[in-house]
């Protein structure tokens, strides 16, 4: 039996789901175990205030290192670029939907964000950086909390953002208490990621598991999503490079673009209020690395 360690959010647990009946339909009994994590504990402060380095995963992580749990899953944009020397992702579930949403009790739209004076919520540094790039007259206003409490929220300010993923795999979670959205209600802008570039890793669900366990990482490979692994690794690649965390405004988003191993990469950052926007394409990344290293830095 594998234990799958999880947060106790609704998102999580639906992504814990996820990952167990995979595991199920190749033959592997499961039991899900609830961790509460930093992040889910300090919820009245924004990650510019307390930093966001692994506050999602830190508490699984120790779970791990005990062996409490054999496998933790995580939503793969929270995963530090450094992991424990012990540890390591197993596997990538195939990646959803990278964009992020903008969700509003209002008519929202291209012409509405770039005409109305609107105040939206969201913690992420890297979203508040790039709606002051393109949508520079619109007021930002820190936001924290589960999907329900930040669309609780739209009482009070304009607009709020969540990843499309996350609110995707909500709405068909089969959880008996899982929160009741009425998207009915809700008017949704998708901000396309090839231009309001998305967070390393977002979309996808990653599991992470010991090193030494060999068999739960067999087990890990065949359900792993080879195509997201590969775009997922280029993208924490330059997250190591740019020294990006969610405490660094960083959006990269790599996509295969034919069956011949091409990739396009979609990578901005706002380091120094300075707002850097490249598309890359190529085969090799080794081959490519230094030259985006290069653009962005120059």
């Amino acid at each position: 039996m594998i234990k799958i360690g999880t947060r106790a959010s609704h998102l999580a647990r639906t992504q814990a789901l996820l990952v167990e009946k995979k595991l199920n339909d190749i033959g592997i009994e499961t039991k899900i175990v609830i961790i509460t994590t930093e992040g889910d504990r300090n919820l009245n402060k924004n990650f510019s205030e307390i930093g966001s380095q692994g506050i999602f995963v830190k508490e699984l992580e120790q779970s791990l290192l005990k062996q409490d749990i054999d496998i933790a899953v995580h939503s793969a944009k929270d995963l530090p670029i450094q992991l424990d020397q012990k540890l390591q992702i197993g596997a990538y579930l195939k990646r959803e939907d990278p964009a992020d949403i903008l969700l509003s009790f209002h008519e929202i739209n291209e012409n509405v964000l770039k005409s109305k004076n609107l105040t939206i919520g969201t913690s992420s540094i890297r979203r508040s950086k790039w709606i002051g790039h393109f949508y520079p007259h619109i007021n930002v206003e820190g936001l924290r909390g589960n999907v329900p409490t930040r669309i609780k929220a739209l009482e009070n300010i304009d607009v709020i953002i969540l990843a499309k993923a996350g609110m995707d795999r909500l709405n068909k979670s089969p959880l008996s208490d899982k929160p009741n959205i009425d998207l009915k209600k809700l008017h949704m802008h998708r901000l396309d990621p090839n231009q309001f570039v998305s967070a390393p890793g977002q979309g996808a669900i990653a599991i992470e598991c010991l090193k030494a366990s060999k068999d739960i990482l067999d087990s890990l490979n065949r359900i792993n999503h080879k195509e997201t692994q590969t775009c997922i690794d280029h993208e924490r690649l330059m997250l190591g490079h740019l020294s990006g965390g969610c405490n660094v405004p960083l959006g990269v988003f790599v996509k295969m673009i034919n069956q011949n191993n091409s990739f396009e990469m979609h990578i901005a950052h706002a380091l120094n209020n300075k707002f850097i926007k490249k598309t890359f394409q190529y085969n090799q990344i080794n081959q490519v690395e230094e030259k985006i290293l290069q653009e962005l830095k120059s």
